[in-house]
């Protein structure tokens, strides 16, 4: 199943200090141990990702497809 943009994630997150969302979204995609977890995480890091976080993000979407469209987001806003 694909892991999608949600608006009021994207929303809740521009609320939030990016240093914080940045780091939230990082732990959330490294540590989680459930794919919606991850999903959250690439959510959050689709708004506030910088390049440090490429290697990150590109490393989920080899262990999921249904991450692609997220990532993609990420990595596009970069």
């Amino acid at each position: 199943m694909p892991f999608r943009h949600d608006e009021r994630v994207a929303q809740a997150v521009r609320r939030a200090p990016e240093p914080r969302a940045r780091e939230t979204g990082g732990w959330l995609v490294r540590y989680g141990t459930d794919a919606a977890v991850v999903a959250v995480g690439l959510a959050v890091l689709a708004e506030v990702a910088t390049s440090d976080d490429v290697p990150r993000i590109q490393t989920v979407v080899l262990l999921s497809n249904g991450f692609g469209p997220l990532a993609v987001r990420a990595l596009d806003r970069l």
